[in-house]
């Protein structure tokens, strides 16, 4: 196989990581890609992740660039990491998830011989078979798509694919100053994809299970408290960015996406058992309207059909849920 030599950055932001970042570090000395360095961004951890790189960075021949700094948050950690980048092609990758050894290879042949934007690929919550995969990926699993039918995929298809799972230029982040907003609790990482594909011309999709996703328990978006509420900002911030570059996507977008987090915090909240967040939600928005809308326009059954139980009665809505 002829590898390409152009360069990839892989951005990882390491925050009291150190029971996993060696997992995920495994998975990319494993690479079949070597043009690789690798921007490790410590974020102010209070564990042993610092100690657990540094011991990495001795016995292993990774292009490793270790960055250490206060607690910030993720974003200023991934803005850090992109700035510090040399590499024509950007990817990112969670300290607690890992690659198949044949994700970077693809990914940015795909990018590289169609000349097109960006790319993206299916993740998997088994990390243990992204790990024990051996065969190369072959090209009958990609295809090319427009705009439109990436931002649709994005939009409806969430649970395939993520943030973590697109290959992005360099160039393109830095014509369109495109960064991830500081302090935002949740979404900021969707909202950096959407203002990339907002310029995105092409792509394409790899239908294969090459990016490992672990469910960490513990983790922000698994954790249910009132915070989570802080990403409507972001959908907010993506609906006003589209309009603004006069996005043919923006109405479907606006129409859908607000709406679908309003019933996620929903369903999050009920199944948590959290009444009083529940209850809080319903004081603070127009619960009822989002959810008549998810009931007509969601192409998910099961969440037209939860909705619906909603329109009946909240109080249904929480009891079925919350069984779950």
């Amino acid at each position: 196989m002829k590898e390409k030599n152009k360069l990839v950055s892989v951005i990882i932001p390491c925050y009291n990581c150190s029971l996993t970042i060696g997992k995920t570090l495994d998975s990319l000395e494993r690479q079949s890609y070597s043009s690789v360095e690798i921007i490790l961004i410590n974020d102010g951890s209070e564990d042993e992740t610092e100690k657990v790189i540094i011991g990495y960075l001795k016995r292993n021949k990774l292009n490793i660039r270790y960055f250490s700094k206060e607690n910030e948050g993720v974003s200023i950690a991934r803005n850090i990491g992109i700035e510090k980048s040399l590499g024509e092609y950007i990817l990112f990758l969670d300290a607690d998830d890992v690659y198949h050894f044949d994700f970077i290879r693809c990914m940015c042949d795909t990018v590289d011989s169609q000349n097109l934007d960006t790319a993206y690929s299916l993740w998997s919550r088994d990390v243990d078979f992204i790990l024990s995969q051996n065969k190369i990926i072959m090209n009958k699993c990609v295809n090319k798509v427009n705009q439109k039918d990436m931002m649709k995929e994005f939009l409806y298809n969430k649970g395939k694919i993520g943030f973590c799972s697109f290959i992005y230029r360099k160039s393109i982040i830095n014509k369109y100053s495109i960064k991830f907003t500081p302090y935002r609790k949740t979404g900021e990482d969707i909202e950096f994809t959407w203002k990339y594909l907002c310029h995105c011309v092409n792509g394409a999709v790899v239908n294969s299970q090459i990016y490992g996703y672990y469910n960490n328990p513990s983790s922000v978006v698994n954790s249910v408290f009132w915070e989570r509420t802080d990403s409507l900002k972001s959908i907010i911030s993506i609906e006003e960015y589209l309009k603004a570059y006069e996005c043919e996507f923006y109405g479907e977008f606006k129409k859908y996406m607000y709406s679908r987090a309003i019933w996620s915090y929903a369903k999050t909240f009920a199944r948590g058992k959290r009444k009083d967040l529940f209850n809080r939600l319903i004081m603070e928005y127009d619960v009822i309207y989002h959810m008549k809308n998810m009931w007509k326009n969601a192409a998910d059954w099961k969440v037209r059909l939860s909705s619906l139980l909603y329109c009946i009665h909240p109080k249904l809505f929480y009891f079925i849920v919350s069984l779950m």
